[in-house]
């Protein structure tokens, strides 16, 4: 969330769906992985244990969530006649919506957060 043109909103791809695709990304390199998909690189470095099971199924659930949020903005955007953008305010999500987009920010958090100490970054 940042002042100027989208003051109060944030990049939905930018700061939620690339961090996810890069995980997936570095994760699949370090496993030798000739992947090109993200899910299909999550299973692979679930598969090899790069990462655990669980892990990349919370990745991917919250790349899902993500998305669907994205295109439901986008949609109601092009509905209203104004063009689809990747700026989402909080404010416009629901209370079910905002715990959720949480949780999926707090799973790639985490997997950030190991892939740090693995690496030491």
């Amino acid at each position: 969330i940042k002042g100027g043109e989208h003051n109060q909103t944030f990049d939905v791809k930018h700061n939620g769906i690339v961090p996810i695709v890069d995980l997936a990304r570095v994760y699949s390199l370090a496993a030798g992985s000739k992947a090109v998909n993200t899910l299909d690189r999550l299973d692979v470095v679930a598969e090899g244990g790069e990462v655990t099971s669980e892990g990349a199924h919370d990745l991917k659930d919250a790349l899902e969530f993500i998305c669907y949020l994205r295109i439901q903005h986008q949609a109601r955007l092009i509905k209203a006649g104004e063009p689809a953008d990747n700026f989402m305010s909080p404010d416009h999500l629901s209370h079910f919506e905002r715990n959720h987009l949480k949780d999926a920010f707090s799973v790639v958090r985490t997997m950030q957060n190991t892939l740090s100490q693995r690496y030491k970054m």
